[in-house]
């Protein structure tokens, strides 16, 4: 059952706390707030299990997203022009980007993306990030993250495109394959990147 919230005319604040949810499509909102859901085996165009446009803040927390799937953009995750995005203490699993797209996690044209302690674990994307895609964001930030085991062209874990300022640290990428380039990480168009205190165990690209 798909849900789907549009706030149009006033700001507004979403709040979600469910075991089970499925396709969370929300569009100008003022904040959207997730927390201790299960996202398990849903399917969409965007965004497997939730698609976000143009929010004013989205706060993951402490759920999971496991095995989801979109045709394309965000296997399990799809936002564009959000302006701050907040996800902590989350699981991401087996979810897939299934044509030509962004992997697990897309982000696109935000100002903030903040990763924190969450794992990202067997997922693809057809062609840019098989872990988490981020374009055209001023700051994107990830610590004490785990990426395993995810698949992609470019940039198996993590892609990240025309960012100005990029923070990695403390993060574990271990055993993710790219059939191209960038078997742990791919960075095109970026400047200002920090990476500090990384494992890169096993990771491997075929060109």
């Amino acid at each position: 059952q798909n849900l789907i919230k549009k706030c149009d005319k006033a700001p507004s604040m979403l709040h979600f706390t469910s075991k089970i949810s499925h396709n969370i499509n929300a569009e100008h909102c003022c904040t959207i707030v997730i927390h201790n859901a299960i996202f398990l085996n849903s399917m969409a165009k965007y965004g497997g299990s939730i698609y976000s446009y143009n929010i004013g803040t989205v706060i993951l927390n402490m759920s999971q997203l496991v095995g989801n799937r979109a045709v394309k953009h965000g296997g399990g995750i799809f936002d564009r022009k959000s302006k701050h995005l907040y996800i902590f203490n989350s699981n991401f699993t087996h979810n897939v980007e299934i044509k030509d797209g962004y992997g697990a996690l897309s982000f696109t044209k935000s100002d903030t993306i903040f990763m924190y302690q969450c794992n990202v674990f067997e997922n693809s994307g057809a062609t840019w990030g098989g872990g988490v895609f981020v374009f055209k964001t001023n700051k994107s930030v990830i610590i004490n993250c785990y990426f395993v085991r995810n698949k992609g062209r470019f940039g198996a874990a993590v892609y990240i495109n025309r960012c100005p300022l990029s923070l990695i640290k403390n993060t574990v990428f271990n055993r993710n394959k790219a059939t191209e380039d960038g078997g742990a990480f791919c960075f095109i168009l970026s400047s200002n990147i920090i990476a500090l205190k990384l494992q890169l165990i096993q990771n491997t690209a075929l060109r």
